[in-house]
């Protein structure tokens, strides 16, 4: 049995005009950017020994709540997620990609991702702590075909929430961890 994986980034808005007149609808237009880029599974990065698209040995899944006035880490030195229904503990040295979901659906259940203090992970803000709010039923998307390194004790992102409710969100990553074997693909 041959098996593959591969990881799809999509980040898109798509807005269509559709005039309705009687029993025809006429679109008169669809704007969108139709961005997507497709990984498959390794350690490679484009133009790293003849490897020509990006590859992903990680895909961890993480959901939880962040309780009112509180915060949570998310540490990708040692994340701890779901993939392929089992529970892993990731350590990445490289993320490729991240997307956090606020699931609240009330005004101004708004999250804030930054990755301030002597372990952020500031990479992903070009150096700097973020301080990004995520909106209700808004995300947070950040995709590097590349990799953006993760060093050690450099990891954390944190969702703080400045709201006296709690907020449920979901996230998913992919990235590179070299340490692991990439010649088999883990069953659930």
């Amino acid at each position: 049995m041959a098996r593959s994986a591969s990881t799809t980034f999509k980040s898109d808005i798509v807005s269509t005009v559709t005039d309705d007149q009687g029993n025809n609808n006429i679109q008169r237009y669809t704007y969108q950017l139709n961005y997507s880029l497709v990984a498959g599974y390794g350690t490679g990065t484009p133009n790293d020994s003849g490897v020509t698209f990006t590859q992903n040995n990680i895909f961890a899944f993480n959901s939880g709540v962040v309780s009112g006035n509180k915060s949570v880490a998310l540490d990708f030195n040692s994340l701890n997620a779901s993939n392929l229904g089992s529970d892993y503990t990731f350590n990445f040295e490289k993320v490729k990609g991240i997307t956090i979901h606020n699931q609240a659906t009330g005004t101004g259940y708004i999250l804030t991702i930054n990755a301030t203090g002597t372990d952020g992970y500031t990479g992903i803000f070009n150096g700097g702590t973020g301080n990004l709010q995520i909106h209700p039923e808004g995300t947070f998307s950040y995709i590097d075909k590349f990799g953006t390194d993760c060093p050690a004790s450099y990891g954390k992102l944190w969702l703080i929430n400045d709201t006296a409710n709690n907020i449920s969100y979901q996230m998913v990553a992919v990235g590179t961890d070299t340490s692991l074997s990439t010649d088999t693909i883990p069953t659930p």
